[in-house]
């Protein structure tokens, strides 16, 4: 009797993740920089995290975005689920959530306070304060590649 379902799992990879942004790209020296990932079929599973120790960014407003090792899937809706979370100076006070984006391989990020729409979070965002030369990013979680 054979396997009803039965995709193909990698071993671990790692990856080098990276910050970006929507109109440009910050220039930053890493103290940290790690990524790791496997598949299992089409479902990807990562862990990332970056810290910096120097960061300069010319349009503040920009979202913070956070490179992924694989192309997230062309589907409305991506099927993902990753948490994350992000510090710039200050703590984020609430919650932080990474999103995918169809036919791309970067990840953005949302705040979620208590009581209104979520907001997408940018390298000036009042509640991480001024932009500083330091900023961690962590996430973890899986997303459906192409």
């Amino acid at each position: 009797m054979g396997h009803l379902f039965n995709p193909p799992l990698s071993g671990i990879q790692t990856y080098t993740p990276a910050l970006q942004g929507a109109s440009d790209n910050p220039t930053v020296t890493y103290t940290t920089q790690q990524g790791r990932f496997y598949t299992l079929g089409k479902l990807v599973y990562v862990q990332a995290q970056i810290i910096s120790s120097t960061m300069s960014k010319t349009t503040l407003t920009d979202q913070i975005r956070m490179t992924l090792p694989l192309t997230a899937a062309n589907v409305a809706g991506n099927l993902s689920h990753l948490v994350a979370r992000l510090e710039n100076g200050t703590v984020i006070l609430n919650g932080t959530v990474a999103e995918t984006t169809p036919n791309v391989a970067y990840v953005t990020f949302r705040n979620l306070p208590l009581a209104a729409a979520s907001a997408i979070l940018t390298y000036a965002i009042t509640s991480l304060g001024v932009l500083t030369n330091t900023i961690t990013v962590n996430i973890s979680g899986w997303y459906e590649a192409l």
